[in-house]
């Protein structure tokens, strides 16, 4: 083939050269200020993180050190007869009654100390959520070694006593004891009367750790011996294993590593894969001196970092590695005489490269999504999110001299979602609501889904906290006053808008809009947490385990509060202006799969970028060729105009299945195509109509700009708009 001369070759090869290794040397920058920069970002957060853990270990020290010298100041009672026997119950009453955060109180004594009639003499008291004091028999042998609750102060004194089923109580609880000595007996020299003992239990002090903050996946507490307290997965709590049994069975050398140094009354994070959540887990760990427990909280590490500015640090380091690489193969290409050939050839490994690199886009597009944030909404995430809410909304009652408005805790679980077109999805779920006594008297049970189309709601279950209560037994919801926890099973399509303009890279949000039935009145509905074990939108709350969509991930879950304008009263006349209502959104972000798309719309975009290129091979008149491929300028358009009806039809169905209101990322696609198909039909009919030359390629141009032209097209498209 004949060599192009070219008297500036050595000029273009040295300044291609110095180029290359110009940016070569700016990507290696680029990569390790993205890379440190990620990493410092991600410290910063952690150690912002391993402080709010120290907080919250101190917080509940303190609210445990609270219990520690009421006990004891009764057992110092009973051993200077301050406190006898007939004034025991008084006395664990009025503590109790005056320090209602506690879970139960009370005293155990050797056999025949507290009367020579009675072997065993004993008191438990507990406070429900009611305030009201209950008293429980302790109707065993506790003196019975199995029961280290009352053993273990026996024998070592003060002591915290590892979780355990309280059968009295009938619940989970964490004790501590003291032993005491009635008046006549030396502490140290005769064996200990009995113990006053002190208890939380587990549900209790779950609400004693509360963390704001969304990068946190969930959160537990591990006792001295190194057995969970608390954890989301309640059957750890009940089975009594420890965590190094656990570490144990996972083969999880980090796990066990942490948990040896925490139990030893160490603090600080490691870094190990999640067996609950699957992710790239960070775990804090910040030891209680005082009872020698220690609060571990675990952190995705994919949300340490800001994602948005993440995404776009690695969008510019691809750019700049795809003109590395380009002037790469322009570098290698000028080494040596420039021939049709070699220049094919290197367009040909460019294109490569920056097809290469749009892929690239999109892989950093799946792994950082564009965050899409609703202003109006009000994510709430934890227990202290939903108390500020709750304040904000009496201040504003007081201000619009508007009744205090009534919160009712509503929790969903999703079971199926279905889309039913481009706008409409149906979905079945259980919802329930819980209503407390005094407070919601006279309010009626239930809720509407506004966007619903003929919605089928149907009461499942109804749970009452004492079924003896009278208030319970009317059935005239005005005169109704107990608690209870009401649920319904949902069938309902609901139609929403959602945004296409990222497919086939697209995630939506669905969400299911609830309102109280009566929503005239001042009723505002919240997140029932407590039905939830975790509550970080990355772990799906209330989202049935093993979901199934066809062609989507679950991603998120999460519950909002919405702030609403109404310009109507609903015919209350007692109401004048605009209304603001806060409305309770149940949102599930879900993410589309790619090989869908991939084999739908994609693969027939690359057939049809393959079969011009094969189009614009055959456009020549040069002898040996033409004798070969026999061109006419007629079958090219033929040819082509095939192919737009190809095109047509396949983006014509797109834009019906998906009804979107802009223009979507994958259309941009099928405009390319389109102006490259007008491109190869005006120069083929151009070759068709200029006389042919000996020796000359009179398609060289349109070989050699084709894949460049459409690949740099494209990953412009794709920078430009995911940027």
């Amino acid at each position: 083939m004949q060599t192009i001369k070219n008297t500036h070759n050595r000029f273009y090869f040295k300044i291609s050269l110095v180029a290359f290794l110009v940016c070569l040397f700016s990507a290696a920058i680029f990569l390790f200020n993205v890379l440190n920069t990620q990493k410092k970002e991600a410290l910063l957060t952690l150690d912002a993180m391993q402080l709010e853990a120290k907080e919250e270990a101190a917080e509940l020290a303190s609210s445990l050190r609270a219990l520690e010298p009421l006990v004891e100041q009764i057992a110092a009672d009973l051993s200077v007869g301050k406190l006898t026997v007939p004034e025991i119950d008084q006395r664990l009453k009025r503590d109790l009654g005056d320090n209602s955060w506690m879970h139960g109180l009370g005293l155990a004594f050797e056999p025949y100390q507290a009367s020579g009639e009675d072997r065993l003499w004993s008191r438990n008291y507990t406070v429900g959520e009611d305030r009201l004091i209950r008293r429980h028999r302790i109707d065993y042998d506790y003196t019975d070694t199995e029961h280290d609750w009352y053993r273990r102060p026996l024998l070592e004194g003060r002591y915290w006593n590892e979780p355990f089923y309280s059968r009295a109580a009938k619940t989970l609880v964490t004790e501590y004891g003291v032993p005491f000595w009635l008046p006549g007996k030396t502490k140290g020299v005769d064996a200990a009367s009995g113990v006053v003992f002190g208890n939380l239990s587990i549900s209790k002090i779950k609400r004693l750790v509360d963390f704001d903050n969304q990068h946190i996946s969930y959160y537990y507490l591990l006792s001295q011996q190194g057995r969970y307290i608390v954890h989301p997965d309640r059957r750890r709590v009940l089975s009594g294993k420890t965590i190094f049994e656990y570490a144990t069975e996972l083969r999880d050398k980090p796990l066990h590593s942490m948990a040896e140094h925490s139990v030893s009354g160490g603090n600080g994070y490691i870094f190990h894969i999640d067996p609950i959540t699957g992710a790239e887990t960070w775990m804090i760990y910040e030891p209680m001196k005082t009872s020698g427990w220690t609060l571990v909280v675990a952190i995705d590490n994919s949300r340490l970092i800001d994602q948005d500015n993440t995404r776009r640090q690695w969008y510019l380091f691809i750019m700049l590695v795809s003109v590395t690489a380009v002037l790469f193969v322009a570098v290698v290409c000028l080494r040596k005489p420039l021939t049709p050939g070699r220049l094919l050839k290197a367009s040909m490994i460019a294109s490569v490269f920056i097809f290469s690199a749009a892929v690239f886009l999109w892989v950093v597009e799946a792994k950082y999504p564009n965050q899409v944030d609703n202003n109006d909404e009000l994510r709430v995430m934890s227990t202290e999110a939903l108390n500020d809410f709750k304040r904000s909304q009496i201040e504003v009652a007081i201000a619009r001299h508007l009744p205090f408005p009534k919160f009712i805790e509503t929790g969903v679980y999703l079971q199926s979602i279905e889309f039913e077109g481009a706008n409409n999805v149906q979905i079945s779920a259980y919802v329930w609501q819980h209503y407390l006594k005094n407070e919601h008297k006279g309010i009626a049970r239930g809720f509407v889904l506004p966007e619903a189309e003929a919605p089928v709601i149907e009461e499942v279950f109804r749970d009452l906290s004492d079924p003896a209560d009278p208030g319970c037994l009317d059935e005239d919801i005005s005169l109704r006053d107990c608690e209870e926890v009401v649920g319904w099973y949902i069938s309902a399509s609901l139609r929403q808008e959602f945004d296409y303009s990222l497919f086939p890279l697209d995630s939506q949000q669905v969400w299911l809009r609830i309102w109280h039935k009566s929503f005239r009145d001042n009723i505002v509905l919240i997140p029932f947490f407590e039905s939830y074990a975790f509550l970080n939108p990355k772990l799906a709350p209330g989202v049935q385990h093993n979901f199934v969509l066809p062609g989507w991930d679950i991603e998120e879950s999460w519950f909002s509060l919405n702030d609403l304008v109404f310009d109507t009263n609903f015919g209350n006349r007692d109401i004048q202006g605009l209304q603001h209502k806060s409305e309770l959104y149940y949102n599930v972000n879900i993410r589309r799969q790619f090989l869908g798309p991939f084999v739908s719309t994609l693969i027939p975009v690359i057939v049809i970028s393959v079969l011009m290129y094969l189009l614009v091979l055959i456009s020549t008149k040069s002898s040996k060729a033409s004798e070969w491929l026999g061109f006419t300028a007629n079958d090219v358009v033929l040819g082509l105009s095939a192919l737009f009806f190809v095109a047509a039809l396949n983006h014509s169905e797109l834009r019906q299945s998906l009804k979107s209101s802009n223009i979507m990322y994958f259309e941009y696609f099928y405009l390319v195509i389109y102006i490259m198909l007008l491109y190869v039909a005006v120069s083929s009919v151009y070759i068709a109509k200029n006389e042919a030359i000996e020796g000359v390629d009179e398609n060289f141009k349109e070989k050699f700009l084709y894949w460049p032209v459409l690949s740099i097209a494209l990953f412009l498209i794709t920078f430009l708009l995911f940027f």
